[in-house]
């Protein structure tokens, strides 16, 4: 992919009803990347988790402040895994970006961060989060499985893609969004402990990582969510395949 500037950009949304995080989440996207490219759609799914109808509304008026021209799902019912195969559906080919409600960036980002990372091989760039781990990966997102041909020994290293924020090919998050099983955990259900059918087309479009902090801190994003769940004592399972929000216990 060869850079072009200011090229177009299409955004997908996993929300939730807190208000307070997607304002945010918005407003740290807006300054420092949707202003450096051409927005031409928006998608977002609200999912009607931990607030009240009355924090919908706020989410869905904050969130037509910022895009005049979304389009918005609106779920009776919440699930992460219908949540993100609905909004991957909704790419048209060319440069997407995958976002969720409880991330804020950090760092000002341009097109030629991305698409210098849109190589041959290459159909995803992750934002690295404000964590050590981050610094640990090398140049795509892999998961370590223990190996099933000969010689059989130790384990492999297989590409992964995730679903943490991060620009996306829409041609290949269409693909992806049409194995998966909106029941399940998007992200659990790619990993090669599932089956091959999401590794073998993963394996030829791997998942690079964008990370222009230098030495001075990890990363481009700061996690919100876990700070404000554990202040409410929130904490997510996975239940035969699927991501619950449940209670903590004292």
């Amino acid at each position: 992919m060869n850079y072009v500037p200011n090229p177009t950009l299409q955004v997908g949304i996993i929300a939730t009803r807190r208000p307070d995080l997607i304002e945010v989440m918005l407003h740290s996207f807006s300054t420092n990347l949707f202003s450096n490219f051409q927005l031409i759609s928006a998608y977002v799914n609200i999912d009607p988790a931990f607030g009240s109808q009355d924090d919908e509304t706020k989410v869905v008026d904050c969130i037509r402040s910022y895009f005049p021209k979304v389009e918005i799902r609106t779920p009776d019912t919440p699930s992460f895994g219908a949540a993100v195969k609905w909004t991957w559906s909704q790419f048209k080919p060319g440069l997407a970006l995958h976002l969720e409600d409880d991330w804020e960036l950090t760092e000002a980002i341009f097109p030629e961060d991305v698409t210098s990372k849109m190589t041959k091989g290459y159909s995803a760039v992750s934002l690295c989060g404000n964590h050590p781990k981050w610094h640990k990966r090398k140049e795509y997102l892999w998961v370590s499985e223990k190996r099933t041909k000969f010689p059989y020994l130790g384990y492999e290293k297989i590409p992964a893609l995730g679903t943490q924020p991060k620009f996306i090919e829409g041609t290949f998050a269409n693909k992806i969004s049409s194995l998966m099983n909106p029941e399940l955990d998007p992200e659990k259900q790619m990993l090669p402990s599932f089956g091959s059918v999401f590794s073998e087309i993963i394996k030829e479009n791997k998942c690079g990582f964008l990370d222009k902090s230098g030495v001075k801190q990890y990363g481009v994003l700061n996690e919100l969510g876990r700070d404000w769940r554990e202040k409410r004592k929130i904490t997510k399972i996975i239940k035969n395949g699927r991501s619950e929000w449940k209670p903590m216990h004292d």
